[in-house]
């Protein structure tokens, strides 16, 4: 839980609800709008230290929202960045 607590030291880190991680939850979700990168991620990063802490997967959940002037054609290419066949682990 150290590792947890240390977490949330961190600026870019805002804790949503008070009390300590439903001790029956199955992994931590990164949820993606628009920062698709693997590589040189901070909020990825702090998913997956959080699951470290945890003993639990991390599960991506993509929802890209509206902003404006966003049209079809950029919304294709967020969904074409996901899958990252280069990507081996690792910075």
């Amino acid at each position: 839980m150290d590792q947890l607590i240390e977490l949330t030291r961190n600026p870019r880190v805002t804790v949503r609800r008070d009390g300590a991680p439903d001790s029956e939850g199955t992994c931590v979700v990164y949820w993606m709008q628009r920062a698709q990168r693997a590589v040189d991620n901070p909020a990825l990063d702090v998913a997956v230290e959080a699951a470290n802490a945890l003993r639990k997967p991390v599960v991506v959940f993509f929802a890209p929202r509206p902003f404006p002037p966003a049209n079809l054609r950029h919304y294709g290419f967020l969904v074409q960045g996901i899958p990252d066949p280069g990507y081996r682990g690792g910075p």
